[in-house]
């Protein structure tokens, strides 16, 4: 099984430099063309997302999104702290202690991560034209 690992595309609060924490937003129109353009270059990879809200709330998420892949729930941040993904810009004790980057994995058939491609902040994401450009290195078709 071959596992990518991506965080949403860009909302209209992003693309206005707002943190938006736990505040459901839309995605922008880029958000939307960004989730379009991964989908078209997934090329048969499965796709998981990981947040450290409740499988509570994911689970009322991926119903009112209408989603088809899984979203995992890590509460206490202790996956996204093992791989370091934690957003360094959130001190503890703030409202968003423990927000991932936005990050993508792209794993081999025996779960190796092969390519890590992220941002440094909340307010970027990787762009799809990079995704696409790594997922075709790694199938050789560079």
């Amino acid at each position: 099984m071959r596992l990518l690992l991506a965080r949403h595309g860009e909302t209209v609060w992003n693309a206005e430099r707002r943190f938006q924490g736990w505040t459901d937003v839309a995605l922008s129109e880029r958000g939307r063309a960004q989730a379009e353009a991964l989908g078209r270059a997934l090329r048969g990879y499965h796709v998981a997302a990981l947040s450290y809200d409740s499988p509570e709330i994911l689970a009322a998420f991926t119903l009112k999104r209408h989603l088809t892949y899984t979203l995992l729930s890590d509460p206490k941040s202790e996956i996204i702290d093992r791989y370091n993904l934690r957003d360094p810009q959130y001190p503890p004790g703030s409202r968003a202690y423990g927000v991932p980057r936005p990050i993508i994995f792209v794993l081999d058939p025996q779960a190796v991560i092969k390519a890590k491609l992220y941002e440094e902040s909340f307010k970027n994401r990787p762009p799809v034209t990079a995704v696409i450009s790594k997922l075709d290195e790694l199938a050789g078709r560079s």
